[in-house]
Parts: C-alpha cells; sequence; structure tokens
C-alpha cells in the first residue's frame, strides 16, 4: 500500500509523491475530494514535513511551504504540486 502522512498526522491513504526539481507532484486516490486536499495542502503546517510510505519504504519530503496547483483528473485521483 502506498500512503502519505503530512505533518499533522493526516494519512492519505492510495496515494504518493514524486519529486521533479524543486516540485513536489503528489497523486491522491484516498478518496478525498478537491476541497478537502486544497485545505489539507494549502496549510504550510501540514506540508512542512510529508513522509510516504511506499510498500514499507518511507521517504520523508521536508520545507514545503506553497501550494501552486491541484487538479481533480475525474477518475478518482487528485493531483497537487506544492514547493518551498
Amino acid at each position: 500500500m502506498e500512503t502519505l502522512t503530512l505533518n499533522d498526522g493526516t494519512v492519505l491513504e492510495n496515494s504518493h509523491a514524486l519529486m521533479v526539481g524543486e516540485r513536489l507532484f503528489l497523486y491522491i486516490s484516498s478518496g478525498a475530494t478537491f476541497a478537502e486536499v486544497f485545505e489539507l495542502l494549502n496549510d504550510p503546517e501540514k506540508t512542512k514535513k510529508i513522509t510516504q510510505d511506499q510498500y514499507g519504504e518511507k521517504t520523508t519530503f521536508r520545507g514545503f511551504k506553497r501550494l501552486i496547483n491541484v487538479t481533480d483528473e475525474l477518475n478518482g485521483m487528485i493531483t497537487a504540486v506544492v514547493i518551498k
């Protein structure tokens, strides 16, 4: 299973991240709505530490403060981009 855990302990199941340059792309298929994802990721306290668990392998991303994009992909996935 893939999860993302935000700094406040919020867990987004069926979700993963990909770092490209200075941008962190988040792929969220947890069932959260566009509005819920926007509210979570628009809070720099919650995004300053994001821990990804991909089938037992953990990666921590730190220092992200600014949400620059959220998209409803219409297939049950919400994508988002955060930057430092």
